[in-house]
């Protein structure tokens, strides 16, 4: 299939990601139309509100309907084209001002609603505009699901030495290599984030752990865990009020770090310090969002450690866990409980996640080498399964594949 790009100077991350390992796209030579057969005109749209046509100039940046031109229009409107809206590097909740404006521009330019794509990690974010418009499905925009992050973390854990992955497993369930309880990696402090270190703090069990902050300075889009949101937060979920003061020790670390990596954010995303993985028993893995279920997704930190083997915990959406076990990931159930992660109440769910965390933390001080073998051979399937290509190959039959099938059918 293939792709022109418009709106900016790459062709973005669903192009990256599908041509990682040789999905069916072609970049058109010299990003021109083709003069016959059909292709996809895919607009990177990396933050929501790029495409907001009065946002996008008043901040400086460029406006996809300012870079479509006219030829392209056309053959949009003539069924030889789609509009790929793509944002596979983000889950935006629902905004009503995004797709007005992109209701305005397929108005603009007489163009059918589902021949734009929006494109992006939010499998929830559909029924949310479906609900909003209620209009038949000809007046709605398509959408579909990819997940940049995913992709390349499968995918890089597929490039290892299948050769050492029993080696690696030794090394992760050797109890003489444990000095530490658990692991939780942060990156952007993020509300929850803060609270998550808050609660390690007041349970007595960060000082036994390795946790990474790198402090309220680091945070990007303004989502940044400073007092004002961390009351917010506390305030919704009552239930957590005691990490108060907890809260505002935790605001006050400052470059706390765990792995040998002096990059922050996104600059991880495909970096993994293996040793504090040996060092610990589990992850806690505090996922980019711990939302209500207006956001549907998990990223690259959820399968680095499934990927790894380690027993993992989540701080993040729910359902994040099915996310991983849909890919072929084992959830190191019943050892480390996972009912909280059916709980859409976000403070509940925060409290459950907690909870557990202590129930393992007792069963590990009880006999941590009797533990270390009742998660091990879970752990060892799901190393097996990313480092020996499993995961990729699901995600790949998943999305790559359906993802691909279905805009083949739209240009049919």
């Amino acid at each position: 299939m293939r792709f022109i790009f418009r709106g900016h100077d790459s062709w973005g991350f669903f192009a990256q990601a599908c041509l990682l390992d040789g999905a069916v796209l072609e970049p058109v030579a010299g990003n021109v139309p083709p003069s016959e057969g059909a292709y996809l005109c895919i607009v990177p749209v990396l933050d929501a509100w790029r495409v907001i046509r009065g946002l996008a100039r008043q901040r400086g940046v460029r406006y996809f309907g300012d870079d479509i031109e006219p030829a392209v229009l056309a053959d949009v409107r003539a069924g030889r084209a789609l509009i790929v809206f793509d944002i596979c590097n983000e889950a935006p909740v629902f905004h009503a001002d995004v797709f007005g404006d992109l209701h305005r521009f397929a108005v603009e330019n007489r163009i059918a609603m589902p021949r734009m794509v929006w494109l992006s990690q939010n499998r929830a974010i559909e029924a949310t505009y479906r609900a909003t418009y209620q209009v038949p499905d000809a007046y709605c925009l398509t959408f579909e699901t990819y997940d940049f992050w995913t992709k390349n973390s499968v995918w890089m854990f597929a490039q290892g030495d299948r050769a050492g992955i029993e080696g690696h497993v030794s090394a992760m369930f050797d109890p003489q290599g444990k000095d530490r309880l658990l692991l939780c990696l942060n990156a952007a402090p993020r509300v929850h984030r803060v609270v998550t270190v808050a609660g390690l703090m007041e349970l007595g069990v960060f000082e036994e752990s390795l946790v990474s902050f790198a402090g309220l300075g680091h945070g990007k889009d303004g989502d940044v865990g400073d007092a004002e949101g961390v009351g917010r937060f506390l305030a919704a979920y009552p239930g957590l009020g005691f990490l108060r003061e907890a809260c505002t020790a935790a605001m006050g670390l400052r470059g706390v770090r765990v792995d040998g990596f002096s990059e922050t954010g996104n600059a991880l995303f495909d970096k993994i310090d293996v040793g504090p993985y040996r060092r610990t028993f589990f992850s806690l893995v505090t996922e980019t969002e711990a939302s209500g279920g207006e956001v549907d997704r998990a990223t690259e930190k959820l399968i680095k450690a499934f990927g790894l083997g380690h027993p993992t915990m989540v701080v993040g959406n729910p359902r994040t866990l099915r996310f991983a076990t849909e890919l072929g990931f084992e959830d190191f159930s019943p050892v480390v409980g996972a009912a909280y992660d059916l709980e859409v109440d976000p403070g509940r769910r925060l409290g459950m996640v907690f909870e557990q965390v202590m129930v393992v933390r007792a069963a590990i001080r009880r006999d941590p080498v009797g533990w270390l073998g009742a998660v091990r051979e879970i752990g060892a399937a799901n190393a097996r399964l990313a480092m020996g290509g499993g995961a990729l190959a699901a995600y790949g039959a998943m999305y790559d594949r359906v993802v691909l099938e279905r805009l083949f059918v739209l240009l049919s």
